[in-house]
C-alpha cells in the first residue's frame, strides 16, 4: 500500500515493557480496523495454505499450477501478515521501542512484495501455459513474452521495495542523526510505485483476456471447459480490483495539484479492499488448478468430443459367424440299414461360448 499521510505518530514511547497492553491503537501508526484486517487475513492464509495442500494431495495435476511458485508466495503472504501482527501488538503494548518497529515494517514489506509479484507470475504465465497445453500449442514463443513483461515489472519490484526499506532506515537515521540523516525518498518511491502498479495491473487484464481467448479456443475444439471460464474471469475482476486501489493510492501521494488528502477512513477501507480480493486472488488459483479441465489428458480421452456420442447403433445381440457349410455323410448300419445325418452348425460366438469351446453339432435324424 501507499504510505499514509499523517503516519508518523507515535504508539509505544520508548522501551517500557508492561504486561498488559493499556491504550492501545491511540497513536497513528495503526487503527483498530486495519488491526482486525490484519488478524482476519492472517486467518485467511492460513486456511488457503491449508486448503492449498489438501488440493495438491487430491488432484495431482494440480501441482502445475500450484507449484513451487505459488506455495512460496502464499506462504509469504501469510508470514508476512504474521509479521505485521507480532509488530504491531509491540508496537501498541508499548513492548518495543517505536524504532524497532520499523525493522518489522521493512521485513513484512520485502515479503509482501515478494508474494504478489509471484501472485502475477502465476495469473500470468502458469494459468495460460497450462490452458495452452490442453490445446496442444507450444508455449515457447509466449514464454518469452510473459519472460519479459514479468522481467521488467519484477525489476521495478525489487526498486521499490529497496527504495522503500531505504526510506524506513532513513526514518531511524533521522531520529539519531537530526539534521545529518541521509535523505528521504519518499516522492521517488511514490512515483516508482505508481509506475509499478500501473504495469503490474496492464499485465494482470492482458493475462485474464489470454486465458479467455485461450478457453474461448478449447470450447471450439469441443475440449470441455468444466465451467473454467468463469473461475478464469472472476480471477481476472479480482486482480482489477485490489491492484487498481493501490494505483489509486499511489496516484493521491504523487499527483502535484492535490491539496486535500483523503481521510483516514479512505486508506482503512481500500485497505479491506485490497487485502480481500487479494487473498480471493490466491482462492481462485487453487479453483483453477484443481479443474478437472486442466487435468492431465489419458490415451483414451486425449480427443475425447466434449459432448457424447448419441448415435443409435441399435440391439446388439450375440455375434455368429458363418462357416463353410460340410457334406453330409450318411452311414448304414447292418441292422436294418437305418441312416443317420450328422451336419455341421454353424459355430457361436456369443456369450455360451466359455473360454473358446463351442457347442456340439446336433443330431439330425
Amino acid at each position: 500500500m501507499a504510505p499514509r499521510r499523517g503516519g508518523g505518530g507515535g504508539g509505544g514511547g520508548g522501551g517500557s515493557v508492561s504486561a498488559s497492553c493499556p491504550d492501545p491503537f491511540t497513536g497513528y501508526t495503526t487503527t483498530p480496523e486495519e488491526f482486525a484486517s490484519i488478524c482476519v487475513f492472517l486467518v485467511v492464509a492460513l486456511l488457503t495454505l491449508i486448503a492449498m495442500f489438501r488440493v495438491r494431495k487430491r488432484h495431482p495435476g494440480a501441482k502445475r499450477i500450484l507449484g513451487g511458485i505459488y506455495i512460496v508466495g502464499l506462504l509469504f503472504f501469510f508470514i508476512g501478515y504474521a509479521l505485521q501482527l507480532v509488530g504491531t501488538l509491540l508496537l501498541e503494548c508499548g513492548t518495543t521501542p517505536y524504532l524497532t518497529y520499523y525493522n518489522w515494517t521493512i521485513a513484512w514489506n520485502i515479503l509482501f512484495r515478494i508474494s504478489t509479484f509471484l501472485l502475477l507470475v502465476c495469473t500470468v504465465w502458469l494459468v495460460n501455459c497450462s490452458l495452452r497445453e490442453k490445446l496442444g500449442h507450444s508455449s515457447t514463443y509466449f514464454n518469452v513474452i510473459y519472460g519479459v513483461v514479468l522481467g521488467v515489472i519484477g525489476i521495478l519490484a525489487a526498486a521499490l521495495v529497496g527504495l522503500t526499506c531505504y526510506n524506513i532506515w532513513s526514518l531511524t537515521q533521522d531520529y539519531y542523526w537530526y539534521d545529518d540523516a541521509p535523505a528521504n525518498l519518499g516522492q521517488a518511491q511514490n512515483k516508482l510505485g505508481l509506475a509499478h502498479w500501473i504495469l503490474y495491473w496492464l499485465a494482470a487484464l492482458v493475462a485474464g483476456a489470454l486465458s479467455i481467448v485461450n478457453i474461448v479456443s478449447m470450447r471450439s475444439k469441443r475440449i470441455n471447459t468444466q465451467g473454467l471460464l468463469g473461475w478464469i474471469i472472476a480471477l481476472t475482476i479480482s486482480m482489477f480490483i485490489w491492484v487498481l486501489f493501490n494505483i489509486v493510492e499511489f496516484g493521491i501521494v504523487v499527483s502535484p495539484n492535490l491539496n486535500v488528502y483523503p481521510p483516514l477512513e479512505f486508506y482503512t477501507a481500500a485497505s479491506w479492499i485490497i487485502n480481500f480480493f487479494q487473498a480471493l486472488s490466491w482462492i481462485f488459483l487453487i479453483v483453477i488448478a484443481k479443474s478437472r479441465a486442466l487435468a492431465p489428458s489419458t490415451t483414451a480421452d486425449t480427443n475425447a468430443p466434449m459432448y457424447p456420442n448419441n448415435t443409435y447403433l441399435g440391439p446388439q445381440g450375440p455375434v455368429y459367424t458363418q462357416v463353410a457349410q460340410q457334406p453330409q455323410h450318411a452311414y448304414n448300419y447292418a441292422n436294418g440299414g437305418q441312416q443317420h445325418y450328422y451336419t455341421q452348425q454353424p459355430v457361436y460366438n456369443g456369450p455360451g461360448s466359455i473360454h473358446g469351446l463351442q457347442p456340439y453339432p446336433a443330431e439330425v435324424k
